[in-house]
């Protein structure tokens, strides 16, 4: 775990206390790295005073520990040279190392520098703990951000059902409508909470560049298992075929009685195919094609679960940062909604399952020279 620049800081002005009141010719601070056991340990320099110094004695080479062995500086310290360990609450993390070169060390100087040591270790340990926080409020952040976004494929798809259901029922104040009508209303609410919730989120909380966090649904740690590829995609196809019909497209689907087995897990499998077939229905304006179908690759023993559309297309400039967490690229100034999630799931849970996802955009199906299209493709392992 890096230091924070206040840590750094914090350290320079530590090491211009020991050069003011010891009279210090050099310093080095050092951070530990791999005491847990996980990893080599290493021994990290996070400051240096004057910059790369090169003093003749210099400092020796510092100790690797082995299994059970614990740290042992006697022997690298010297009438010039004082090495300290920077320990609080019984943890190692780091050293602290300063020289002189015409003056010899003092037991009262020493203690002086003890002080030193130790407020850098609670410092550092203090430093840990903010860090933590913050990848752990990352961390929620962002599962928060994947519930709110999968819940709205569902979401949506009750309120069409609701909406075919209210024009099936026809005219008049029946009870059945006006069952119908409040779970329309309802419906309603709950899309304007998530709208409400999701702004005040993003406005709320800022990104945080870097940090790398497992997606929240499903678990990170998901099982495979040999699927049936129709049972998964038929029911999903239900659903969009009813949001197609409100939106006045042509949705199909092109699918064997037996369609082959795949190496996959249901939960994570669903959530994909759901997520691309939202985006097809969501960027192909009235009047467009989606299609879904399967496509083989015997050599590679890889099948794949192909979404197409007629829409707009996705332009090359956007395509290499596609999967990104909340990038939209030039949809982002357009007035269709979203969030910028929806594709980096999908690829998070594909990789999970040992797939990948193609892109194709422009869709060369598509005839229509304003529209672009585009395909996704989702590579799965077959199971032969």
């Amino acid at each position: 775990m890096l230091p924070s620049e206040e840590f750094i800081t914090l350290c320079q002005v530590q090491v211009s206390v020991l050069i003011e009141q010891l009279q210090v010719d050099w310093s080095t601070v050092y951070l530990t790295e791999g005491l847990d056991g996980k990893t080599d340990p290493q021994l990290l320099r996070v400051f240096d005073y004057p910059g790369s110094h090169s003093h003749g004695g210099g400092l020796k080479t510092l100790p690797q520990l082995g299994q059970g062995q614990d740290w042992d500086l006697q022997e690298w310290d010297g009438d010039k040279q004082v090495i300290l360990p920077l320990i609080y609450q019984e943890e190692m993390m780091g050293l602290l190392v300063a020289g002189r070169e015409n003056l010899t060390w003092q037991q009262t100087e020493l203690l002086e520098m003890e002080k030193v040591a130790q407020t850098l270790a609670i410092a550092r340990l203090m430093d840990k703990k903010q860090e933590y926080e913050r990848l752990k409020n990352l961390l929620l952040h962002d599962r928060v951000d994947n519930l709110l976004h999968q819940l709205r494929n569902p979401l949506t798809a009750l309120r069409t059902f609701g909406k075919l259901l209210l024009k099936r029922l026809g005219g008049g104040e029946t009870p059945t409508q006006m069952v119908v009508d409040g779970i329309l209303r309802e419906s309603d609410r709950l899309k304007e909470l998530l709208e409400v919730f999701e702004e005040e989120q993003t406005a709320e909380v800022p990104s945080l560049d870097g940090a790398k966090t497992p997606l929240a649904l499903p678990s990170a740690a998901i099982e495979l298992e040999a699927l049936e590829l129709r049972e998964i995609i038929e029911p999903l196809i239900l659903s969009a075929q009813a949001i197609a019909q409100e939106r006045q497209l042509e949705l199909t689907a092109d699918l064997p009685p037996t369609a082959p087995l795949v190496l996959a897990n249901g939960k994570a499998l669903r959530e994909v195919i759901s997520n691309l077939i939202d985006n097809a229905l969501k960027y192909t304006p009235e009047g467009g094609r989606i299609k879904i179908y399967l496509q083989g690759n015997v050599l590679k023993l890889r099948q794949g679960i192909v979404i197409e559309d007629t829409g707009y297309g996705i332009p090359p400039e956007d395509q290499e940062h596609l999967f990104e967490r909340h990038y939209r690229g030039i949809q982002a100034v357009g007035k269709i909604p979203g969030t910028g999630l929806g594709l980096a799931i999908a690829k998070a849970l594909v990789g999970q399952m040992q797939g990948t996802i193609e892109l194709i955009s422009p869709n060369p199906h598509c005839s229509d020279s304003h529209l672009r299209g585009t395909i996704f493709i989702i590579w799965l392992s077959a199971v032969v």
